[in-house]
């Protein structure tokens, strides 16, 4: 009975004795870890635009009316470099001029060709999001909407498209192209 107490103490400080100079995993004071430091910049850009012709059919009981559309906006990114090597862009879009963060003079709006009516942009949605970029380039495409309002109070909702961009040389671009308008009011 003593013999069986005694074999399993005798095992242990043997197991002990040998496995000192022979460790059983990877000493950690050794193993090069990676830096989990990550670096931020960010910066804006301006995008504007001029007499853009929008025909938006559903105005003047569905006769349409021809609008120029002008006005920008602030787009701001955060660029940050992670420890794996990725770049992950996040991007905000500022309307209002009048933003904190926002670098341009105008907001949107529309004048009517025919009737001199002017149409400011009350708000948008979808006007932010995350990037990864690939090859030395950003690009991404997503669905937004832009509510409109004159005086009178008519509105007229557009749904479309933008893409932004930034190239391997840093050129920023931004699109928009609208296929969907609703009107109310």
């Amino acid at each position: 009975m003593r013999l069986i107490r005694l074999v399993p103490c005798l095992a242990l400080v043997a197991m002990l004795a040998g496995c000192d100079d022979q460790p059983v995993g990877p000493r950690t004071d050794e193993i090069p870890g990676p830096s989990l430091t990550a670096s931020q910049d960010e910066w804006f850009e301006v995008w504007e635009e001029s007499d853009v012709e929008l025909f938006i059919g559903c105005l003047n009981d569905g006769a349409g009316a021809l609008l120029y559309a002008s006005g920008g906006v602030t787009v701001h990114f955060r660029e940050t470099a992670t420890p794996s090597g990725n770049t992950i862009v996040k991007w905000k879009i500022y309307y209002d001029p009048d933003h904190p963060l926002a670098v341009h003079d105008e907001a949107f709006h529309a004048i009517d060709a025919a009737t001199g009516t002017r149409w400011d942009l009350l708000r948008a949605t979808d006007t932010g999001g995350d990037l990864i970029a690939a090859n030395g380039e950003i690009k991404d495409h997503w669905f937004m909407n832009e509510w409109y309002a004159n005086g009178l109070g008519q509105k007229f909702k557009l749904h479309g498209g933008m893409t932004l961009m930034i190239e391997a040389d840093g050129t920023f671009s931004l699109k928009r192209s609208f296929f969907k308008q609703t009107c109310t009011g």
